[in-house]
């Protein structure tokens, strides 16, 4: 008995360790461009707090994650990730936006950019610069409000490796 209590135990940390680890490191750094991060939310905190900016839309999440970073003057970004059940699903829900931006009251000048191998959304709204895209299941928002957010866009995607480029 005392065995298993040991292995529940042990599985239950090391699934911990391995969000914490994934959550702290990786594409979430500490710093991306001249921003510090100040707070990193992972789960189901995280993942109504993505399917709050869908407005009503019926998504489905596996995982999200939204880090908020601070620059100096007032500066600050948000990176909203989620992961949805297969990348047919993830590439579905980019769709889903590009339909409605056009036609969005709230963003404007749509347009989109290559980055890494990966194809970035672009519009502008709610006094920032907004990009975002898709990589294998995970949706990809980066809310920027600095003069150099194509910079902070770009080490951003220094730690992703290369992107499919859905069409």
């Amino acid at each position: 008995m005392k065995m298993i209590k040991n292995c529940i135990f042990f599985l239950a940390f090391f699934i911990v360790i391995s969000g914490f680890a994934y959550a702290k490191g990786g594409i979430f750094t500490e710093k991306i461009g001249d921003f510090e991060r100040v707070s990193i939310t992972r789960g189901s905190q995280a993942i109504e707090s993505v399917k709050m900016l869908h407005r009503g839309s019926e998504i489905q999440l596996n995982d999200a994650v939204v880090a908020k970073y601070a620059g100096g003057s007032g500066k600050k970004m948000i990176i909203w990730a989620s992961e949805s059940s297969s990348v047919k699903e993830a590439e579905r829900l980019i769709s889903r936006m590009n339909e409605k931006m056009p036609s969005s009251k709230m963003y404007r000048n749509f347009s989109s950019i290559k980055v890494n191998r990966c194809k970035i959304y672009s519009v502008d709204g709610m006094g920032m610069k907004n990009y975002y895209f898709v990589k294998d299941k995970w949706n990809y928002w980066l809310a920027v409000n600095a003069g150099n957010s194509r910079a902070v866009l770009n080490d951003f995607m220094s730690n992703l490796t290369d992107c499919k480029i859905p069409e």
